[in-house]
C-alpha cells in the first residue's frame, strides 16, 4: 500500500473512530494500526510527521475511551481477554509510533 493512501486519505481516521470503538473490529484495527506504526522512519517522508502525532494523540484518547478504569485489576485478574489482547496489540504499537515521535523531535 502506498504511503500517501495511509496519511492522506481516511484511512488512519476511519481505523481510529469507526473501527476501533466497536468491539467486533477493534483487533483488526489495531493489527492495521501496529503496521502502519511499524512502518520505518526514514521511508516516511517528513510531511506526514504531524499526521502521525496526531495519529499517536488520538489513539491514546481512543484507548482511554475503550479501556474500562478497571483494566489493570481485570488484566491481572485475566477476567476480561478483551483486555489481553489490546494490550498484547497496544505495546507493539506504542513502540513503533514512539519510535517516530523520539526520531522527529
Amino acid at each position: 500500500m502506498p504511503l500517501y493512501y495511509v496519511y492522506e486519505t481516511s484511512l488512519l481516521d476511519m481505523l481510529l473512530h469507526k473501527f476501533l470503538p466497536h468491539e467486533q473490529f477493534r483487533c483488526d484495527s489495531l493489527q492495521c494500526l501496529t503496521e502502519i506504526a511499524a512502518i520505518e522512519s526514514k521511508n516516511v517522508d517528513p510531511k506526514y510527521h504531524p499526521r502521525i502525532q496526531q495519529l499517536y494523540y488520538n489513539f491514546i484518547t481512543n484507548l482511554t475511551n475503550i479501556v474500562h478504569a478497571d483494566a489493570i485489576k481485570r488484566y491481572h485478574e485475566e477476567v476480561d481477554g478483551g483486555v489481553t489482547r489490546i494490550v498484547g496489540l497496544f505495546c507493539p504499537f506504542s513502540r513503533s509510533l514512539l519510535r517516530h515521535l523520539r526520531i522527529h523531535r
